[in-house]
């Protein structure tokens, strides 16, 4: 059923306030209650109490909020923002702990659609992108290739950038995403395949070609893991689709991977359905 609370929310999207949720976790020190964070164009973040089905307080921050990352912890909330700006919030004491900007008096780094959005490791102090810089000449702009970016966030910049190689002259591409080990050294590139980088070079170690499943009858899948924190850090779990060779009727089935030991198990459960998304319950008992 949908309260007045849940109304009130429904009325801030109508009016363009809302500029989607950017996470949700549980709360610290609220006896365990879901809490989702809302970013607003009027450089907000709502903190809507899912319980209590209502906005319950709000987060001034200095810019519009479009990408975030929540720290392993859950205490944290890294935020980049619509001008290329970084923001840490602490979700405990609800206030922005600092701001700075990405870009210079002449080049700006502009992050596409579909780059892989952000990556944090585990520690909180490095933060993983890829941007393409915009450079401003004297009589034109000229936009420089992507590049992969390491942004210390105790120093406040980017402290180690990194080319791709030329046959990845675009970036990773579109819709892949990111995830960083947990020992803080290797870098997940979740693609078609399963690409394994080391940060500290920023050459591909190994590969797990789940475009080529293992079982017959299966058609390519792609894992797509979000910050889920009832999972441990090192576990991620998905849906997947399997296609009948014969009949091409589609299945529904579950994928979990573990990042320390690089296996992955594939359960079918049904037929195939539509879906949007995908989360472990806390008890991790369902999904």
């Amino acid at each position: 059923m949908i309260g007045r609370p849940i109304n009130r929310t429904i009325r801030l999207l109508r009016t363009g306030l809302l500029c989607g949720v950017l996470c949700w976790t549980t709360a610290q020190g609220l006896s365990g209650a879901g809490l989702a964070y809302i970013g607003t164009l009027d450089k907000k973040l709502l903190i809507y109490d899912e319980n209590k089905e209502e906005v319950t307080g709000e987060i001034p921050l200095q810019g519009i909020p479009r990408q975030t990352v929540l720290s392993r912890d859950q205490s944290k909330l890294i935020i980049l923002t619509a001008d290329m700006a970084v923001e840490t919030v602490d979700l405990t004491a609800r206030k922005m702990l600092n701001h700075f900007e990405l870009a210079d008096g002449r080049s700006r780094p502009r992050m596409s659609r579909g780059s892989g959005g952000l990556a944090l490791d585990p520690a909180g102090r490095y933060l993983y992108a890829t941007f393409r810089a915009s450079v401003k000449e004297a009589d034109y702009y000229r936009m420089d290739p992507p590049k992969f970016v390491k942004i210390d966030l105790q120093a406040g910049k980017i402290v180690q950038s990194f080319s791709f190689p030329p046959e990845m002259d675009q970036g990773f591409g579109a819709g892949v995403s990111y995830k960083v080990s947990p020992d803080g050294k290797s870098l997940y590139v979740f693609d078609e395949d399963l690409l394994i980088y080391d940060l500290a070079t920023f050459k591909e170690v190994d590969r797990i070609e789940m475009s080529r499943p293992e079982y017959p009858g299966a058609s390519p899948y792609r894992l797509t893991p979000d910050n889920d924190p009832n999972l441990p850090d090192n576990v991620y779990t998905s849906l997947f689709t399997a296609v009948d060779p014969v009949v091409h009727k589609g299945t529904l089935g579950l994928a979990t991977l573990d990042l320390n030991t690089r296996k992955s198990s594939f359960t079918p459960i049904g037929i195939d359905l539509p879906s949007l998304g995908f989360l472990v319950s806390p008890d991790q008992k369902r999904g």
